[in-house]
């Protein structure tokens, strides 16, 4: 299997179970035990690996929500929870998805080695989200880290095209 048939075999199933954790009744818990409920807990846990910037530096990461929805959303949660602890938070209850839905699923180790890998060689240049969700720890154990991973790459998977517009203009175009 080529790259181009790979990547069109993987996005698919990545973007379906890639935000398999973002509403599960235990991210839903985990947000509410701290006071934030599911949709703070989504905007400060996806952008919150950015830390405590701005809602503008937010919605840039993000790109395709409503800028006065996401304000409002980033704000608010930010006054009840530090950034960097809901996006450490958010990929704690990554892991416990995968941990409840992947266990026992043979071949983990090796789909966490090879997504390990694309991981490892992906270039983060101007993709926000992705550099800051990419520089997060990851559990050891394989359910937990395969979910982790393939959210990982999820972001990947939605920054790549946000971040280069202009990748798609021929040489000529660009002058």
């Amino acid at each position: 299997m080529d790259a181009d048939a790979l990547i069109a075999a993987a996005c698919p199933t990545i973007n379906e179970i890639g935000w398999a954790h973002y509403f599960a009744p235990e991210t839903v818990a985990k947000g509410e035990a701290v006071g934030l409920d599911v949709f703070h807990l989504y905007f400060l846990g996806r952008g919150g690996v950015l830390g405590a910037v701005d809602a503008s530096q937010v919605y840039s990461a993000f790109g395709y929500f409503n800028p006065e929805l996401l304000a409002r959303m980033w704000d608010e949660a930010k006054a009840i929870s530090d950034p960097r602890a809901a996006a450490t938070l958010y990929m704690e209850c990554c892991a416990a998805v995968g941990r409840s839905r992947l266990a026992g699923i043979n071949g983990l180790e090796q789909f966490c080695e090879t997504a390990g890998a694309i991981n490892a060689a992906a270039d983060p240049t101007g993709l926000a989200l992705y550099a800051g969700i990419a520089a997060q720890p990851l559990v050891e154990d394989a359910p937990g880290r395969a979910m982790q991973l393939v959210s990982v790459l999820r972001e990947f998977r939605g920054c790549e095209p946000l971040s280069h517009p202009r990748s798609m203009l021929t040489s000529n175009e660009l002058g």
